[in-house]
C-alpha cells in the first residue's frame, strides 16, 4: 500500500474508533465519572495525558482491563484510555470490554528466531499503537493491566518533562552495574546511564517514539545472547544456566532509554503494592496488585482467578470487601491507613464487576457469599492464605484479628529497625524504597509526628534534584544492597502482569523457593564462578584431572534441588573448558557458512521482525 493511501486509511480508521468511543462514553451511566467531560478538560496550557496498557485476548485480562477502566473513570483521570490487545483471533474476544481497544498481531513468538516470549508484546504493542493510532497527547502513561487508579494526577504533579520521564525504582536490575558482566552492554550506547526503573512510566510521546523500537531491539538482542543471561538478578534462570532471563524485556527497556538519553525521575510514591505501608497523601496514585495481599479476613491473589470469566454475560462479581468502619484498627492509625489504601483494589474490582453485570448484561447480580481467609506472612515477605469455611473457626479468626488490631493501635507505632535508617532517609530512600523504609524506618521518614530526627529528614522532592543527580553515580553499593529489601516474588510477578499470561504456573510454583533462596543462589553462583576460574588456570597448565566438589550455601528451606543443580554445573565445568577450543572452531566455521548463505539469499526472501527491520534501516543510512 502506498504511504499516502496507508495514512489515509489510518486517519479513517482513527475517525471510526473515535466515533465508536464517543458513542460508548455517551452510554455510560453517571456512576462512573466520564474522564472526557468538558468541565474537566485540561486547559490549553496544561499538558495532555493518555493511558495505555498491554494485554492478550483472554478472560483473565478482560476482568483486569475492566477494573483498570473503572478506576480510571472513578477518579476522573484526565486524558484518553486505550487497551493494547495482542490477538490473532477474529473477531478478537473481549474487545468490547474497553471502548478504545487497539488490536495488533500477537508477537509472543518471534517471527525469525521462533523464540516464544510473550513480553515481546509490550514494546511491539506500543510501537504498533504509535504508528497506526497516531495519538496526539503530550505524555503517555504506561501501566500494567493488574493496576487500578487511586488518585488522579497531572504532569505537573509528577514533574515530568521532555527527556525527563518518571518511573519506579526496580532494585533487582543489577545487570546495569559495571562489575556485573553482560556481554550486550559492550554495544549499548550510553550504557553507563542505564537506570533501575520499571513498573509504570509517564513519558513524553516524542521520547516514547524513540524508545519503543529500541526497546524491542534490545529485548531481542538480550534473548539471543547467552553471554548476557547471567548477572541479571533474574531468580528463575539459575544465573544464566537455565536459558535467557525472564526479565529480558526489562533490560531491553532500560538499555533503550539509556541509548535514547532520557533521564528518569525515580519515585516509589506514585505506585504501591497493596499491603505495603503507603507514603503520605496524595500518594500512591496507582496500586499494583501483582502479589497476594490481605486486610483482616479479606484476601486476594489475582492468580486465584486465572481461569475465571467475569465479563461474559451474565457476568460474575468479585467478593465484596469490608467497609473502612469494619476494620479492626482505629481511624488515624498507620495500620488503618495501610489497610484502607489496600482496599482500593478490592473496591475497584468489586464495583467494576457489579456495574458490568447491570450495565452490559442488563441484570445486576447479587453479591457472592462472603469468603474469609486466615493469612500469614512468611519470612521472605510472601503472604500465604487459606480460606476459612467453618463457622466456629471464622468466629475465632475474627476474635484474634480484633485482638491483634487493638495491639497494633496501642503499641508504639514509631520504630527504627536499623541503625542506618537516619542515613538512608537523608539520602532519599524513603521515596526510593518506601516498601522497606516506611515500615522499618518510620521515625527517620517523618511518619511519627513532631518532626523527624535532626539530620535524618527525607530530602524534599524538587529542591535536591541536582544533589541527587550528582550522588547517583556513587550509589552502586547502596542500590545493590536494596535487592535484599525487595521481595523477588513481587518483582518477578509484576513483569508477568505487564506483558501477558506466560510462565505463571512456573512462577507460582517456584516463588517461595526462589524468594527464600535468592541470597543462597547468588552466593553459590559466586562460589562456582571462582571455582571455574581456578579450574581454567589448572587446565591451561595441564594439571586438572577432575572438578573438585564445591560447597554451596543452602537456602532457608534446605533446598536440595538447588544444590543438585549447582553440583551438576560444577561437574560439567571441566568438560566445558576442555572442549572450548573445539567449540570455538566449530562456531567460527558455522558463522562463516551462515554469512555465506545470507550473502546469496535475497533480503526480500528473509522474514524479519521489527527489531531486524530497524537494524536494516540503520545499515542503509550508513
Amino acid at each position: 500500500m502506498a504511504p499516502s493511501s496507508r495514512q489515509g486509511f489510518a486517519r479513517t480508521r482513527r475517525g471510526i474508533i473515535q466515533l465508536v468511543l464517543a458513542s460508548a462514553l455517551a452510554l455510560l451511566p453517571s456512576t462512573i465519572p466520564a474522564a472526557h467531560a468538558a468541565a474537566d478538560a485540561p486547559t490549553s496550557t496544561e499538558a495532555t495525558l493518555w493511558t495505555i496498557f498491554s494485554t492478550e485476548c483472554n478472560p483473565y485480562f478482560d476482568w483486569q482491563s475492566l477494573g483498570l477502566l473503572y478506576s480510571f473513570r472513578k477518579v476522573n483521570q484526565n486524558g484518553g484510555f486505550t487497551r493494547l490487545m495482542a490477538c490473532n483471533k477474529s473477531p478478537p474476544p473481549g474487545v468490547y470490554v474497553v471502548p478504545d481497544t487497539h488490536v495488533h498481531p500477537n508477537y509472543a513468538v518471534h517471527p525469525r528466531t521462533k523464540d516464544a516470549y510473550s513480553p515481546y508484546n509490550k514494546p511491539f504493542s506500543i510501537m504498533h499503537w504509535l504508528e497506526y493510532a497516531k495519538p496526539t497527547a503530550d505524555y503517555i502513561i504506561v501501566l500494567d493491566a493488574d493496576m487500578v487508579f487511586r488518585k488522579a494526577f497531572t504532569a505537573v504533579m509528577l514533574g515530568v518533562e521532555k527527556g525527563r520521564p518518571i518511573s519506579a525504582h526496580y532494585g533487582y536490575l543489577i545487570g546495569i552495574f559495571k562489575d556485573n558482566f553482560m556481554k550486550i552492554k559492550e554495544r549499548v550506547p550510553n550504557v553507563e546511564k542505564a537506570q533501575q526503573v520499571g513498573g509504570f512510566s509517564v513519558m513524553h510521546i516524542e521520547d516514547l517514539e524513540q524508545v519503543a523500537p529500541r526497546w524491542l531491539y534490545w529485548t531481542e538482542e538480550v534473548r539471543q545472547d547467552p553471554e548476557s543471561w547471567s548477572n541479571t538478578g533474574d531468580i528463575f534462570n539459575a544465573n544464566g544456566k537455565a536459558g535467557p532471563p525472564w526479565i529480558s524485556e526489562m533490560y531491553g527497556y532500560v538499555f533503550a532509554c539509556a541509548e535514547v538519553g532520557v533521564d528518569f525521575k525515580v519515585s516509589n510514591n506514585v505506585m504501591l503494592y497493596p499491603g505495603y505501608q503507603p507514603p503520605a497523601e496524595p500518594w500512591p496514585a496507582v496500586l499494583h496488585y501483582g502479589i497476594t495481599y490481605n486486610v483482616d479476613d479479606y484476601a486476594f491473589d489475582k492468580h486465584w482467578y486465572m481461569g475465571s470469566d467475569f465479563t461474559t454475560c451474565p457476568g460474575r462479581i468479585f467478593n465484596k470487601p469490608m467497609r473502612p468502619e469494619e476494620l479492626v484498627n482505629k481511624p488515624g492509625s498507620m495500620e488503618y491507613r495501610r489497610k484502607t489504601v489496600a482496599l482500593t483494589v478490592a473496591s475497584s474490582l468489586y464495583e467494576a464487576t457489579k456495574w458490568w453485570s447491570g450495565h452490559h448484561c442488563n441484570r445486576t447480580l447479587p453479591d457472592p457469599q462472603k469468603q474469609s481467609y486466615s493469612c500469614s506472612t512468611m519470612s521472605n515477605g510472601v503472604v500465604s492464605c487459606l480460606e476459612v469455611k467453618d463457622t466456629n473457626a471464622h468466629s475465632e479468626l475474627l476474635q484474634r484479628l480484633r485482638g491483634a488490631g487493638l495491639e497494633e493501635d496501642t503499641r508504639e507505632v514509631c520504630k527504627e529497625d536499623n541503625n542506618k535508617c537516619c542515613d538512608w532517609a537523608a539520602g532519599g530512600e524513603c521515596d526510593k524504597n518506601p516498601s522497606y523504609m516506611l515500615d522499618s524506618c518510620q521515625m527517620s521518614c517523618n511518619l511519627c509526628g513532631g518532626g523527624c530526627r535532626e539530620g535524618c529528614c527525607p530530602m524534599k522532592q524538587g529542591n535536591n534534584e541536582e544533589k541527587m543527580a550528582k550522588e547517583e553515580a556513587g550509589k552502586d553499593e547502596r542500590r545493590r544492597s536494596e535487592v535484599t529489601l525487595t521481595s523477588p516474588y513481587a518483582a518477578l510477578l509484576e513483569l508477568e502482569s505487564s506483558v501477558g499470561v506466560a510462565n505463571v504456573d512456573k512462577e507460582v510454583a517456584m516463588h517461595e523457593q526462589a524468594a527464600t533462596g535468592f541470597e543462597a543462589r547468588a552466593e553459590a553462583d559466586r562460589t562456582i564462578d571462582r571455582e571455574v576460574q581456578r579450574i581454567e588456570k589448572r587446565v591451561t597448565a595441564g594439571e586438572a584431572a577432575r572438578v573438585p566438589s564445591v560447597s554451596t550455601t543452602k537456602d532457608e528451606e534446605g533446598d536440595s534441588e538447588e544444590d543438585d543443580e549447582e553440583e551438576d554445573y560444577e561437574h560439567n565445568a571441566l568438560w566445558f573448558l576442555e572442549l572450548r577450543g573445539n567449540t570455538l572452531l566449530a562456531f567460527g566455521t558455522g558463522t562463516l557458512f551462515t554469512l555465506f548463505l545470507l550473502s546469496v539469499v535475497p533480503s526480500s526472501r528473509r522474514r524479519l521482525g521489527i527489531g531486524e527491520r530497524v537494524r536494516e534501516k540503520e545499515k542503509g543510512s550508513q
